[in-house]
């Protein structure tokens, strides 16, 4: 179903932003939109760039089918905690993240051991 111009679909979300210094757009390589530089946060793992809004996307899905640690959308380069919590809005998907990354952990060492005790973690 085709929308008139200037209205969005139920749950899409439109983020408008004045070009950046000396009026330059940057194409972000997810969603194809131009954008302006400032829009494009840093990630430490890789120098890869997208734009924040794919990024939070991207993290939010990430996170909500336990996919930890999360790669990088264009290589498989690991993001660093920092950016993910930095990019993630809500403190619970923050939470849910810190929570699938021990359980990861504590999964791959052989010491470990898993109480059988109801409501144990």
């Amino acid at each position: 179903m085709a929308t008139e111009p200037g209205q969005e679909e139920p749950g899409e979300t439109r983020v408008v932003l004045a070009p950046g210094e000396g009026g330059e757009l940057v194409e972000c390589p997810l969603c194809l939109l131009p954008q302006p530089p400032e829009a494009f946060p840093t990630l430490a793992s890789c120098s890869h760039r997208s734009c924040r809004a794919c990024l939070e996307q991207y993290l939010r899905l990430a996170v909500s089918e336990s996919r930890v640690p999360v790669a990088c959308p264009h290589c498989p380069a690991a993001l660093q905690p920092a950016d993910v919590h930095r990019l993630l809005g809500k403190p619970a998907l923050r939470h849910k993240y810190e929570e699938f990354l021990l359980r990861r952990l504590l999964v791959s060492d052989p010491e470990t051991r898993w109480c059988p005790a109801p409501g144990c973690r």
